[in-house]
């Protein structure tokens, strides 16, 4: 009901599951054709939260809905409620990988960094979504851009061959 009475107000849901099978936290996230705006957007947030911390694996991460999944609250949030930036934040209950491959215990304070990290990349997600908009209005009045920390455009280009290997 929620949902349906802020429909267009609601920028991001993510929807936190605890797995047994994988080690670390990765995100499952919407799915887009490639030619599709939010093909590449959908994917920034959680390449942010692997670029802070070891915890989390941008390579185990899925931006696709399988037959399976298409009853989802990820599918229908997105589907039904037009909310594109719907992830499942799933993380092991067991252990992570380290820079070094070390394996180590997932701990309360491992879950809290995870949660702390999230939030910082959803503000720096934030930052460049309006810098970005800052740009295309500057554009569009013929104005001489002002230099910005790094208009999402910028992020892509940079991360966008990396980011078509390794994303499922």
């Amino acid at each position: 009901e929620l949902v349906h009475e802020k429909k267009g107000q609601v920028f991001m849901f993510i929807d936190f599951h605890g797995h047994f099978q994988k080690k670390n936290a990765f995100m499952y996230g919407t799915e887009f054709p490639v030619y599709h705006p939010n093909y590449m957007r959908v994917k920034i947030l959680p390449k942010l939260i692997s670029n802070f911390t070891d915890i989390f694996r941008f390579g185990s991460c899925m931006f696709r809905i399988s037959e399976a999944k298409k009853t989802t609250a990820r599918a229908v949030f997105s589907t039904s409620f037009g909310v594109h930036q719907f992830y499942t934040l799933e993380t092991s209950y067991a252990s992570y990988f380290t820079e070094n491959r070390e394996t180590e215990p997932f701990d309360k304070e491992k879950f809290k960094e995870l949660g702390l990290i999230t939030a910082r990349a959803i503000y720096e997600y934030q930052v460049l979504l309006e810098e970005e908009e800052l740009l295309r209005k500057q554009k569009n009045q013929g104005a001489v851009p002002i230099k910005t920390r790094t208009p999402i455009s910028e992020f892509i280009n940079k991360s966008q061959a990396k980011t078509r290997i390794i994303c499922k």
